[in-house]
């Protein structure tokens, strides 16, 4: 019956009464080091399991958006944030570096951002799709077939790190190492 069914969770809900800078949440990851980073549009939280640490524009130096919209951790243990206006940042040893259009990106409006087992660090901008490599950024050609560079909502990789997918509002971006892209439209009603 269902009434023996136990669960074994506890459900606990934060929000900015309890120290989180906004609501909406739009990222999150755990890195290495046990916090948990959350991505919101009134800044960057790092949550340590009991309190929430702010970092945003007005207070972290280095930091220049509040805008957070994706997060991703390294194999080096670096923290990479997309932010909507302010391109890419970086957040490693305790401070924070920017990129910008004049470091290589093909636009600042950054949104979703993947760690890669190959080093590599992908960002979906407003202008496509690029790859930091080796310290460069490469911009990613669109496979044929694929709308104009449509906006990418979400990155993946597989387990295998042979493939990175990109989640587009009309189907999926498909990349393999050493092949051109392919796409995936989404099935129509």
């Amino acid at each position: 019956s269902f009434g023996s069914i136990r669960s074994e969770y506890l459900v606990r809900d934060w929000g900015t009464d309890s120290g989180l800078p906004q609501n909406s949440v739009l990222d999150l990851v755990q890195t290495r080091d046990g916090y948990i980073w959350i991505a919101t549009f009134g800044g960057l939280a790092r949550f340590d399991g009991i309190a929430f640490t702010t970092f945003d524009s007005g207070a972290t130096p280095g930091l220049l958006s509040n805008r957070i919209m994706g997060l991703a951790e390294d194999k080096g243990g670096t923290l990479w944030i997309a932010t909507e206006e302010s391109g890419l940042s970086e957040y490693r040893n305790g401070s924070f570096r920017n990129y910008s259009v004049r470091d290589g990106l093909p636009s600042n409006n950054t949104y979703a951002v993947l760690a890669t087992r190959d080093g590599s660090v992908w960002i979906s901008t407003r202008a496509g799709l690029v790859r930091r490599h080796s310290g460069r950024f490469e911009k990613i050609p669109w496979p044929p077939g694929s709308p104009d560079e449509p906006t990418i909502g979400a990155l993946s990789e597989s387990d295998d790190g042979s493939t990175i997918l990109a989640a587009t509002a009309g189907g999926i971006l498909r990349f393999q190492q050493g092949k051109p892209g392919a796409f995936l439209p989404a099935p129509s009603d």
